[in-house]
């Protein structure tokens, strides 16, 4: 049945993009040209070029240079299925407590918050350190205070702080600001990281950018 749905998707995907793609490409390629390392959308003929090998099936579970370690991703979903019971945040904002993690935020919300809620209780680090803070710093405060005595370094390198975020770290009192870019930040701070730290990391758009043939791939195929 899983196969069959997602087999489904992947031929909706591949009419978007060879099929609706060359519309957007006239618009989009003013600033990039499709292909281009900046640009989200594919060049149309290259895809159509590598269509057979894009948009095949694989029965194997494999993705082309990437180790998924399926077992070590199996195990961490029993850990994060462990702690369901003790993710007990409300769905929307607290009237007196705007300062507290809840779930429909719409920018960090009950999956990604549950995984990180549980990584830190089950692996009990003894630093946080965030590039990029917001709701789920609420999750690292909140934890550190419930579950550790704030007794983990929390570290928060955020050059826009939001007001919630602020908020926060006044009510938890157990975190520490830098307002300020990661690249700005001296590189003597990293160099004190040690084991048992977990880096969280948000990625800007354009290092995340999905490209649809990779220099990688290229020399793969």
């Amino acid at each position: 049945m899983l196969s069959v749905i997602f087999h489904t998707m992947l031929q909706k995907i591949k009419s978007l993009i060879l099929f609706r793609g060359e519309s957007v490409d006239r618009e989009v390629g003013k600033i990039f040209p499709p292909g281009h390392f900046y640009s989200p959308i594919p060049n149309i003929k290259e895809v159509r070029r590598r269509e057979e090998k894009i948009f095949r099936v694989r029965t194997d579970n494999e993705v082309l240079g990437i180790d998924l370690n399926k077992e070590e991703q199996l195990k961490h979903l029993e850990i994060i299925g462990s702690y369901v019971d003790l993710f007990d945040y409300p769905e929307t904002p607290e009237h007196n407590l705007k300062c507290i993690y809840y779930k429909n935020n719409g920018v960090f919300e009950k999956l990604d918050a549950l995984a990180y809620f549980a990584f830190i209780i089950h692996y009990r680090p003894n630093r946080i350190v965030e590039i990029g803070s917001g709701f789920s710093s609420l999750i690292a405060m909140d934890v550190n205070k419930k579950f550790y005595n704030d007794k983990i370094e929390i570290a928060l390198i955020e050059p826009y702080p939001s007001d919630y975020l602020r908020r926060g770290i006044l009510f938890y009192r157990n975190a520490e600001l830098i307002d300020q870019p990661v690249q700005d930040v001296d590189l003597s701070f990293f160099e004190t990281l040690e084991e048992n730290v977990i880096s969280r990391n948000n990625f800007t758009p354009q290092s995340t950018t999905s490209r649809t043939q990779t220099p990688f791939q290229q020399a793969a195929s």
